[in-house]
């Protein structure tokens, strides 16, 4: 890590910030989401007992709004008749979907299906690992992090009902994740994914039933999308714009109905493997050897250039557990553990756009001083009104550090100053370094909230 004097006055602003907020109430690590859960409310918080966390439980906006979703845990193969919603949205795109037939079984059984691997005309992941769409106007598929030696974190198959300690353990780490919920689970378990929202984590769609989708019709594979869509919008308030195919099962005609509904296709560089636990002749062993792979081309510099996403799940205990056992590699191996949205300079995760969640730079930032033993603060309350000026160093120095640690989200007027060094107009920098003086008679802004990632 290099210390330049502009990193060296950016960690004396950020502890004032810390000191500042010690004694405030906190607010959610995203901007407008649910307020934290409180851990003495076993209506957010079930007990830490995964036998009682996973008894049925009655959640009344769901009962409510059952007759209005497919049923659970069932394949979805149509609109539900009386969605008239769905069929308006469906038919604005339905005709310039691409002509490309349904291929395999929803379990991902592709047995006799003949396909042209040569030429793969389809960008058919599952023949040819193909994330480069074929059709004109189709995003590229998401499968490594722009930031060098970072690493996109992120599990699928939630929420799993009993993932209350694993949660804890992420908090206790300042550590946020991108979760891929499957709909029915979210309709079983909205309490479970309450929380990932009010813990920060970015949350995407994985299908309502954890199906295939290049086996779907068009109408079905809208379908299932649309109602997981709808679930985490019922439960938690936010309206995803990324998704994974479960089993990366995906082509241009998927890519095509997944845009249309405003989603990006998030798939990864590498795989543990620890869903496959006890079949296909996958072992803890050779999952552990799956991490530590990953773990060794991290050391090897694989990744100087750019960063990896890692595919885990939230499924049972095992894979929160070996998640958890070899967090601590993974964080010595990286620079940088974050959600891809946030690698990707995603502020508005949601369709809500009054929801943001931070930068890369803006985490990036503030990572020394969150890590300052508390006894130190005080000695850095006097710098408060130096933060328009941290904010301005702050993006010239980000792209050179490595950092771990929970920072605040960056107020408008620093983002502002940050902008200006990001197109390296230095003039216009120095007119800022200029007005410190006048922004140091204004009040801060605005309390500063736990972060959205950790660095």
């Amino acid at each position: 890590m290099r210390f330049t004097p502009s990193t060296l006055l950016l960690v004396a602003a950020a502890a004032t910030v810390r000191a500042q907020v010690q004694t405030e109430e906190t607010q959610s690590a995203i901007e407008g989401a649910p307020p934290a859960p409180s851990p003495a409310d076993p209506l957010t918080r079930p007990p830490l007992d995964p036998e009682a966390e996973c008894k049925p439980y009655g959640f009344q906006p769901v009962a409510n709004a059952i007759p209005s979703f497919p049923k659970i845990a069932a394949n979805v193969t149509a609109i539900l008749p009386n969605d008239a919603a769905a069929k308006a949205k469906f038919a604005s795109f339905s005709a310039q979907i691409p002509n490309i037939a349904p291929r395999g079984t929803f379990s991902g059984d592709i047995t006799g299906v003949q396909y042209d691997r040569a030429a793969d005309p389809d960008c058919w992941w599952t023949s040819t690992q193909c994330v480069k769409p074929k059709l004109a106007g189709l995003k590229p598929d998401i499968v490594i992090v722009p930031e060098p030696r970072a690493l996109g974190y992120g599990f699928d198959d939630g929420p799993f009902c009993g993932h209350n300690r694993f949660y804890n353990y992420l908090e206790s780490k300042n550590q946020k994740a991108t979760m891929f919920y499957i709909g029915t689970n979210v309709m079983n378990f909205p309490l479970e994914a309450q929380r990932a929202v009010a813990d920060g984590h970015e949350i995407c769609v994985h299908t309502w039933s954890h199906a295939s989708l290049v086996a779907a019709t068009n109408e079905g594979a809208f379908a299932e999308l649309w109602y997981t869509m709808q679930a985490i919008k019922l439960v938690t308030g936010v309206t995803p714009t990324c998704w994974r195919p479960p089993k990366g099962d995906v082509d241009d005609r998927i890519r095509f109905i997944a845009q249309s509904l405003g989603l990006d296709t998030i798939m990864w560089g590498f795989d543990t493997f620890d869903w496959e636990v006890g079949m296909n002749s996958v072992t803890p062993q050779s999952v552990q050897g799956n991490y530590d792979t990953l773990v060794t081309k991290a050391g090897s510099g694989a990744f100087n250039s750019q960063g990896a996403i890692l595919l885990m799940h939230e499924l049972n205990n095992y894979t929160m557990q070996v998640a958890i056992d070899n967090y601590p590699k993974l964080a010595s191996a990286f620079d940088h553990i974050l959600p891809v949205g946030v690698a990707y300079n995603k502020t508005t995760p949601y369709a809500e756009t009054t929801i943001k969640q931070q930068s890369f730079s803006e985490c990036a930032c503030f990572f020394l001083a969150f890590s300052l033993p508390s006894a130190l603060l005080p000695f850095f309350h006097c710098l408060s009104h130096l933060l328009p000026l941290a904010g301005l160093l702050c993006s010239l120095s980000a792209p050179s550090l490595s950092l771990y640690s929970s920072p605040p989200a960056m107020p408008p007027v620093l983002s502002a100053a940050g902008w200006l060094v990001r197109g390296h107009d230095l003039l216009s920098s120095w007119l800022l370094i200029t007005l410190c003086p006048l922004l140091s008679h204004l009040p801060r802004p605005y309390p500063v909230p736990s972060s959205i990632c950790r660095y």
